[in-house]
Parts: structure tokens; C-alpha cells; sequence
């Protein structure tokens, strides 16, 4: 329960209050990873293998986050960044190293699969989620009342309850490494895998995210590099980039069959350095324009 409010909950969230249309969906991740901390916290024990030295990659973690926080102290003098921002970056980065000291403690004392696993499951029932909500949004919007499923903003791309592509892309290919990792440790039944992998993927296509593009390949690149994995998972991670281009040309086909054009269609043809549409976007970013508009 404490994982689902961490994870899950601050993902579905489809209220909103200006100016931020996601300050509750943010909200809500601290508070709840705030209790999950406190709930993981209790469940230590008092001494022992919770107390030795933390090992090298979790120093090397820790140091990270600490370097970010230090980078962001610097911004207002470097950059000239408002200190509001830096506050805000510093005091998100230390939230980050309480829970990576925290969840170190918990792998030491013999507690992180349980705590992974209950992280994982959260996640995949977030992915779900929100890849139905992407779902409505695409071709079912009247239904997307605002209330329980956000409306996109952005035409026919899902968005999700997060109203924004990329976090959305992004939350499903997590999901759908915490869906195989499930697998692989014998907590979901392996059968189901490729169909809950498929509902993932489909969703990430229909984001028309670039970022969950580029996801789908790594997945396939993970498949490849990581023989820790049993044949079947490498196996769908492989097919993941083949898996995609035939969702892509499905939607394709649908948005056709309705005199439309699928958004993934518009999202290439901004990636392609050749159209009309990339040119326009980089002469709008070029130096020369920037030092006109100025």
C-alpha cells in the first residue's frame, strides 16, 4: 500500500491547479514516498547489518546526487539561475539521497527484494494505468473529463494523467522493466509477460514520443548485453523495436482510415533534418536567430 502511493498514485492523479498542472501529481510523490520512507524505516532493525559502511555503488550514487546538489547551489552565481529554482532542484536532489541511503540500509539488512518487488508492482500497475488512460485520450476524449482522466493537450498524443509525452513514455518503459524483472524473479507468472509488454509498448507508441523510441532500442540493446537474463525475456526485449514499428503502422493505418494523420507521423518528419517543419525548428534555434530576436 505504501509503494502504491509512492509510485502509482502521484502518476493517476488527473486533477490539476494553476499555475502548475502537475504540482499535485508532485505533491503527492513526496508525500507519499515520505511514508513509504518512514514505513521502510520502522521496519529496519535496530542494529546490525543496517549499520556497516554502505557499499561502493551506493557511495557512488550518494556522491552523484551530492555533486547535482552542489552544481545546483552554484547556478544563481554561475548562470545567473533564480535562487528559487536552485532551492527547489537542492531540496528534490536531498529528498533523492534520503531515500538511496535509505533503501542501502534496507538492501544491507537483508529487506531489498521485498521492498523491490513491492516498488515493481507498484510501477507495472501504474503503466497500466496510465496506458488505458492513453488509451481514452487518443480515441476516446470525450471521456477524458478532467476528474479521473486528464484531457491531452496535445491533439491525438497520450499524455497521460502526467499531461506531458515524455514523462508518459517514460513511465511505461519503467513499467515495463519492472514487468519483466517480475518475471524473472518469479513473481508474475512468465505467461503473462508479452502481453502486459505489448499493452506497455503500445502505449509508449502511442505517445509519439522520440524519447520512447529511442527506449524501445535500448530495451532491445539490453536484451542483447545482459546474459543474466533467462532466453525469454532477451528474446522479447529483442523483438521490442519490431514490436513498435508494427503498433506504429497500425495507429498509422487507423488514423488514415479516419482522414487523419497519426502523431508519430508528425513527430518523424520533425526528426528528419531534410523537412520543412526540422528546418523551420532549427532556424527558430540557430544563434543568428536568437541574437535577431534579441
Amino acid at each position: 500500500m505504501a509503494a502504491a502511493a509512492a509510485v502509482a498514485a502521484p502518476a493517476l492523479i488527473a486533477v490539476n491547479v494553476a499555475p502548475s498542472a502537475t504540482f499535485l501529481n508532485q505533491a503527492a510523490a513526496l508525500v507519499g514516498w515520505g511514508a513509504w520512507a518512514m514505513v521502510l524505516a520502522i521496519a529496519l532493525p535496530p542494529r546490525g547489518a543496517a549499520g556497516r559502511a554502505p557499499d561502493p555503488g551506493a557511495t557512488a550514487l550518494l556522491t552523484a546526487l551530492l555533486l547535482l546538489a552542489a552544481a545546483a547551489l552554484a547556478a544563481p552565481f554561475w548562470a545567473a539561475q533564480p535562487w528559487t529554482l536552485a532551492l527547489s532542484s537542492i531540496g528534490l536532489l536531498a529528498a533523492a539521497v534520503l531515500v538511496a541511503a535509505l533503501a542501502g540500509m534496507v538492501q544491507r539488512a537483508g529487506q531489498g527484494e521485498p521492498a523491490f518487488a513491492a516498488f515493481c508492482t507498484a510501477l507495472l500497475f501504474a503503466g497500466v494505468a496510465a496506458t488505458l488512460i492513453g488509451f481514452v485520450q487518443v480515441y476516446a476524449p470525450g471521456w477524458a473529463d478532467g476528474e479521473w482522466i486528464a484531457a491531452s493537450t496535445l491533439g491525438d498524443r497520450a499524455v497521460g494523467n502526467l499531461r506531458q509525452p515524455n514523462h508518459q513514455s517514460s513511465l511505461l518503459l519503467w513499467s515495463m522493466i519492472a514487468t519483466l524483472w517480475l518475471a524473472e524473479s518469479g513473481r508474475l507468472r512468465r505467461a503473462w509477460s508479452p502481453a502486459l509488454l505489448l499493452l506497455l509498448l503500445s502505449g509508449v507508441v502511442l505517445t509519439a514520443s522520440r524519447t520512447g523510441m529511442v527506449g524501445a532500442g535500448l530495451l532491445a540493446l539490453w536484451g542483447v548485453v545482459d546474459r543474466r537474463l533467462s532466453r525469454a525475456s532477451r528474446v522479447q526485449l529483442w523483438l521490442a523495436p519490431l514490436a513498435y514499428l508494427m503498433f506504429y503502422e497500425l495507429f498509422t493505418a487507423i488514423a488514415h482510415l479516419q482522414d487523419a494523420v497519426f502523431a508519430g507521423e508528425v513527430q518523424l518528419q520533425k526528426s528528419d533534418p531534410s523537412s520543412s517543419m526540422a528546418r523551420s525548428r532549427f532556424a527558430r534555434s540557430s544563434p543568428a536567430a536568437i541574437c535577431d530576436a534579441n
